[in-house]
């Protein structure tokens, strides 16, 4: 009972936050995590064939400041993506990097062993953020963009110097995470 009590529970916060976000909303977003939701809530709606080019243009803009890993450095991998096309070029790397993002936001498997990071860079300098942890990944974040990348879950040190201010956080990445950083 209590189990059917958790499904219906949760089936029903999902569809909630879900129906929270309108088309206008989810075109009009810059975070892929938005527009995501929308198309696995409505994928008979009219427009979602527009939604998910929007959705790969806001991952490419996002992806553009690092193409590959460091020496030493990884990225972590994750199927709906694969169906999708193409249409903007770009390296193999950068296009594996929007493909497993894609299946990220769209996989609703709370076992999934990676999460998103997203930060969002404020200031006027480039950053170049070191995540460690059992793990190590590098990401540059171009002055007022932001970049993603996808890690393995766990407790992770982010590290970067933003305009000759040193940053340090330590983070249990658990589950998705966004961090801002300002200057």
């Amino acid at each position: 009972m209590k189990k059917l009590l958790f499904l219906v529970l949760f089936a029903s916060s999902i569809i909630g936050k879900a129906q929270a976000i309108s088309f206008d909303q989810a075109k009009n977003s810059r975070d892929p995590r938005i527009v995501a939701t929308f198309i696995k809530a409505n994928p008979d709606h009219p427009r979602v064939v527009e939604l998910k080019q929007h959705l790969i243009e806001l991952v490419n803009s996002g992806a553009q400041a690092s193409a590959a890993p460091q020496s030493g450095y990884n990225s972590s991998a994750s199927s709906y993506a694969t169906k999708t096309s193409y249409s903007s070029g770009g390296s193999a790397m950068h296009k594996q990097r929007t493909v497993d993002l894609l299946n990220h936001l769209f996989n609703s498997d709370p076992s999934s062993k990676d999460a998103y990071v997203q930060i969002t860079n404020n200031s006027k300098c480039n950053v170049e953020m070191k995540i460690s942890g059992r793990r190590s990944y590098m990401l540059s974040i171009p002055p007022r963009k932001q970049n993603f990348i996808l890690v393995d879950k766990g407790t992770y040190t982010f590290s970067s110097m933003i305009c000759e201010a040193r940053y340090q956080s330590v983070k249990d990445v658990s589950k998705d995470v966004m961090i801002t950083l300002n200057k």
